[in-house]
């Protein structure tokens, strides 16, 4: 039984000369061969014994087809685990990560890296049932990348706008029911609707996110528009019975 892609070595018996056939033999006279499968075969040898005998004999090739692996994480966001998972097919039965000391348990999968650890490059070896091995090796990188506040509150009145601004080179998006000049500027207006809510989502160089939660409580415009008719020297009485907190009023 043999890995397909791994190569072989095959010995002609001590004390006898011979010559060797079969897919990938190049030097039948050899006394060892060096030889890789893709497929199922069969080896044939013939030999002479120093008394002159002649004895044949042939070795019949099971390959099975190879593992495969693929580091499934490359760059680690700011929050998130420190942890690589590889993605394998196959039954596999190990898994060996490298460098051994940056992981808690370098035979497991996924594997978690120790406090204080930030290795820049790893590499997987996997075995499976059949002893074939696959191995993948990726560069690590890290992004601290990080807004400054996770949510952001306002008070406007009723069709206010709101300058909002993110910085470069970071990609953004807002997400709103509606009430902006653009989605995917680094700087943008907001009329809040009803709704009130906006998201920002920046994006660092290596893909990493993160967002504020912006949310806008509206206050109605309480303007008086009917006519009110009295006389000249009466007094009126004017009451706000909208709005529940504090405001600024104005009479003109």
């Amino acid at each position: 039984i043999v890995c397909a892609g791994q190569t072989y070595a095959f010995f002609t018996p001590a004390g006898m000369t011979g010559t060797w056939s079969g897919p990938g033999v190049t030097d039948p006279g050899a006394d060892v061969q060096l030889l890789e499968f893709d497929t199922s075969s069969v080896l044939f040898f013939r030999g002479t014994r120093a008394d002159g005998c002649v004895l044949e004999d042939s070795i019949r090739v099971r390959v099975f087809p190879p593992p495969t692996v693929e580091i499934d994480t490359e760059v680690i966001c700011a929050g998130d685990d420190l942890e690589f998972e590889a993605m394998t097919t196959g039954s596999i039965a190990r898994y060996q990560w490298q460098p051994v000391n940056a992981f808690f348990n370098s035979e497991t999968n996924p594997v978690k890296v120790r406090p204080g650890e930030k290795p820049d490059e790893i590499e997987v070896f996997v075995t499976d049932s059949a002893g074939c091995v696959a191995s993948d090796r990726a560069e690590i990188s890290y992004s601290d990348f990080e807004l400054t506040e996770d949510s952001l509150q306002y008070q406007l009145c009723e069709g206010d706008s709101i300058s909002l601004e993110g910085d470069s080179p970071i990609s953004w998006q807002w997400i709103s029911a509606g009430g902006l000049t653009c989605d995917t500027c680094s700087s943008v207006v907001w009329t809040p609707t009803a709704q009130g809510r906006l998201l920002q989502i920046g994006t660092d160089s290596l893909g990493c996110p993160d967002t504020i939660l912006h949310t806008a409580s509206l206050v109605p415009d309480i303007r008086i528009t009917t006519p009110i008719l009295f006389c000249e020297g009466d007094t009126m009485k004017i009451e706000d019975t909208l709005v529940t907190s504090s405001g600024v009023y104005s009479f003109n």
